[in-house]
């Protein structure tokens, strides 16, 4: 729909119906949605968003709706590990001396939350996860690669081995 939310973190995420099969989330905090009818937002540096949570390319270039994805990896990972993978004062993607100088520690804690993610005992779940934070200045080919939007992720979330859907894959979890 070509909606950007701009700011997506734990704390502007809420839960609209908690029951099995039929959860579904609500997003707060949405009067700094960005609308872009061409898919397309050219950045303005520290203007919206949360640093922990801000995708690089939103400080750096022209972004799109995959920014979200970015956003919602990111609380994915705080989610698995118990902890934000990153956490700065100041965003490392803005373009600067004083800020370029964190990017050193970025990246290492982003492979970091890479390592610990790819050892998930979920394998899709990991999977899908990796993909949320692909970005184009990560140091792997494999993290370099596009990042998927909402759809592709949900798909590779239902997916489970042999193509199974969410339903099935949520009895086999119970049955074990």
């Amino acid at each position: 729909n070509n909606w950007i939310h701009g700011d997506i973190k734990p704390m502007n995420i809420g839960i609209h119906k908690w029951v099995l099969d039929q959860t579904s989330i609500v997003l707060l905090d949405t009067e700094d949605a960005i609308y872009a009818p061409r898919g397309i937002v050219t950045v303005t540096p520290g203007t919206k968003g949360t640093v922990g949570y801000i995708s690089p390319e939103r400080e750096l270039g022209e972004f799109t709706t995959t920014t979200d994805v970015w956003a919602v990896g990111v609380a994915a990972i705080w989610m698995l590990l118990g902890r934000h993978p990153w956490q700065y004062r100041v965003n490392p993607w803005r373009e600067g001396e004083a800020f370029e100088g964190n990017r050193w520690l970025f990246h290492r804690h982003y492979d970091d939350a890479m390592k610990s993610i790819g050892q998930c005992e979920d394998k899709e779940l990991g999977t899908a996860v990796l993909q949320m934070i692909r970005h184009p200045y990560a140091r792997t080919e494999e993290q370099k690669k596009s990042r998927p939007g909402c759809w592709m992720v949900l798909q590779t979330l239902h997916a489970g081995p042999a193509g199974e859907g969410a339903r099935q894959k949520r009895i086999r979890t119970d049955a074990a």
